[in-house]
């Protein structure tokens, strides 16, 4: 077919071909009437990997792997994060929502798992192509809704990204309590043992056991602060930690 031709056929069958425009136009404007606007709320984290791990002051081997961006991608897109994001907006305090969810689901399931699936439906997470920077994008109806779905995705993967590197400290703390605990207990009861032998025997009198046990109580006393003060110290740090954490959260507009 020559353009000739093609143009001969155009023309015999304009009216057609301006008929099918114009349904077009008519279908578009009519489906963007009835469709609620979208709108696209982004959040960009830089994931500084070179920087040391906050708590431990060491490189990690994860960092310079190279699945660690996908890691991280699959840590934003996590059940738990989105949890937090729900708490963190206090969605489940809404009575709208609760509504809500009482409609569509007549109350089957936990509202915390609903509403956590409701908005990793409309989120999308992706790496910028040779960088450090990581985009959290969020669509919904409401811009400022969207805009803060999208930084609570941000300030929810800091925190659970934070809480997992604490995780281990947590537990081998735990550990490390409980065996104190017991050899503590195991020497107090040595200790009055012996005192009760001693003062049996007469191997030292009243007034040097009551001195002794004084001492021992100060001493007690003593790690005790010692241990409070560790206490404080390491919840210092972890809120440093948290502070300065291994990801800057940087707000674009919609």
């Amino acid at each position: 077919m020559t353009l000739q031709q093609f143009l001969l056929i155009l023309r015999a069958r304009w009216f057609v071909a301006l008929l099918t425009l114009l349904v077009t136009v008519l279908v578009t404007i009519g489906v963007s009437m009835v469709i609620p606007k979208q709108y696209t709320a982004n959040a960009a984290m830089v994931l500084d990997v070179r920087s040391p791990d906050p708590v431990t002051g060491q490189m990690l081997p994860g960092m310079i792997a190279p699945g660690y961006m996908a890691t991280q991608i699959d840590i934003i897109t996590s059940d738990r994060v989105a949890q937090r994001v729900v708490k963190l907006l206090r969605m489940e305090e809404s009575a709208a929502i609760r509504q809500q969810w009482q409609d569509e689901t007549e109350g089957k399931g936990q509202l915390l798992l609903w509403l956590s699936a409701l908005l990793q439906k409309n989120l999308e997470v992706k790496p910028s192509r040779e960088s450090n920077v990581i985009n959290i994008s969020y669509t919904g109806p409401d811009p400022d809704f969207a805009a803060a779905v999208a930084n609570a995705f941000a300030q929810a993967y800091l925190d659970v990204n934070l809480d997992l590197k604490l995780a281990p400290a947590r537990q081998y703390a735990s550990f490390f309590d409980e065996q104190s605990k017991a050899a503590r207990e195991r020497l107090d009861q040595a200790l009055a043992a012996l005192s009760s032998y001693q003062q049996a025997n007469g191997l030292v009198s009243a007034d040097e056991r009551l001195d002794y046990e004084t001492a021992k109580l100060n001493e007690t006393s003593s790690q005790l602060t010692q241990i409070q003060a560790q206490t404080t110290d390491s919840q210092s740090k972890r809120q440093n930690a948290k502070a300065d954490t291994v990801a800057e959260v940087m707000q674009s507009p919609l």
